[in-house]
């Protein structure tokens, strides 16, 4: 296998050579569907607690196509050429090599863009007139720096997967020249799922600095980049979406079971792995999920204690804010007596924290997706 890289026709391209050539156009969708295929695998232990996987797989789509700053802009086209080496054509082992390095190479400065989107300024060194570092790059996000000291086993492989790839990342070669295609395939699994693990688990973070994912459309143009290579979709596009929002009466027919279920996993999706960083962090923010859960059907509007009831059932540990229903009883009115689907700017800018509770309402609409 050695000899096939050393000739000229076979040689693995370099970094430089791989953005070069027309623009291709791929089928997102293809894309997508390997990567959920992958991602169904190795983020198996840890899903149930993250969003939905097609969610975590359009936010990395979401973050590529956004603009930050110039010089973490770049790393976007070379993901995309990636992608489109790996998925957007029958892939061969060269192909592979390249998409791999190229993956590899280019984690920390996605993740570097992943924070300036999520928090509006780069990632700070150490020290003042430091470089930043991998390791300043990777405590910055706390879903990664975390993995470490977590004791559950889901996480701790995706720690030996994030000493992969920085041990790969330290490596000239990044994988050896004389590895086999499984080999290759399975490096190729780990990079891939630690861009979609780092990226879904900080959809919130997204969020709660004004960018609403579900709502953007592509903004690619003709001159965005020197080399385009891929053409993506918009992150959300209601045509493509297979899932409806929970039909409301469908709702009141399930058993109760299914519907304290359904309830319970979106809430503890919006929780997350952090809870300090939730955006459900006063308790006023109960009144959000309660009118989507009166709004969908899940509860009876103003049965509250019945609301109380499943939300205790539930004996969620991690709970930011405790539910205390008297507060919660004497604060649906006005526009909180609404359907959720009727808040709007204008009727939430005269609440108290009514930025958050903007939030709070995409969140939920989106976690409300079966």
């Amino acid at each position: 296998m050695e000899e096939n890289y050393q000739s000229e026709e076979e040689q693995v391209p370099q970094e430089e050579d791989v953005i070069t050539g027309e623009v291709q156009h791929v089928d997102i969708a293809v894309i997508k569907d390997n990567i959920r295929s992958i991602l169904k695998t190795t983020l198996t232990a840890v899903l149930p607690q993250m969003r939905p996987v097609d969610e975590i797989i359009d936010s990395v789509f979401y973050v590529i196509d956004t603009p930050s700053i110039d010089s973490l802009d770049n790393v976007g086209m070379f993901i995309q050429r990636a992608f489109t080496n790996l998925y957007g054509k029958k892939a061969t082992i060269v192909d592979k090599f390249v998409a791999f390095n190229l993956l590899v190479t280019k984690f920390e400065a996605y993740l570097k863009k992943l924070y300036y989107l999520m928090k509006g300024h780069e990632v700070p060194a150490q020290n003042p007139g430091e470089d930043v570092t991998w390791k300043n790059v990777i405590y910055a996000h706390k879903c990664l720096w975390n993995l470490k000291y977590s004791t559950d086993e889901g996480k701790q492989q995706l720690y030996q997967y994030l000493m992969l790839i920085k041990g790969w990342r330290n490596s000239e070669s990044h994988i050896s020249p004389t590895a086999s295609e499984q080999e290759v395939d399975t490096a190729i699994s780990i990079i891939l799922t630690m861009y979609f693990y780092s990226t879904g688990s900080s959809i919130t973070d997204l969020e709660m600095n004004g960018h609403e994912i579900q709502k953007s459309e592509s903004v690619h143009k003709e001159n965005s980049y020197a080399h385009k290579v891929i053409q993506l979709h918009p992150y959300y596009n209601e045509e493509n979406d297979d899932q409806q929002l929970v039909a409301e009466a469908d709702v009141k027919d399930w058993p109760e079971e299914k519907r304290t279920a359904t309830l319970k996993k979106s809430i503890c999706q919006l929780i997350g792995y952090e809870p300090k960083k939730s955006p459900l962090s006063k308790q006023r923010h109960w009144i959000a999920i309660y009118r989507i859960a009166a709004d969908k059907g899940f509860i009876i509007e103003g049965d509250f204690a019945y609301f109380k009831r499943i939300i205790d059932d539930m004996q969620i540990s991690n709970l930011p804010v405790p539910l205390k229903i008297e507060s919660l009883q004497s604060s649906i009115k006005d526009v909180y007596a609404k359907d959720i689907e009727d808040w709007t700017d204008n009727n939430l800018s005269g609440k108290k924290d009514w930025q958050s509770m903007k939030i709070l309402r995409n969140v939920l609409m989106r976690l409300s997706r079966l």
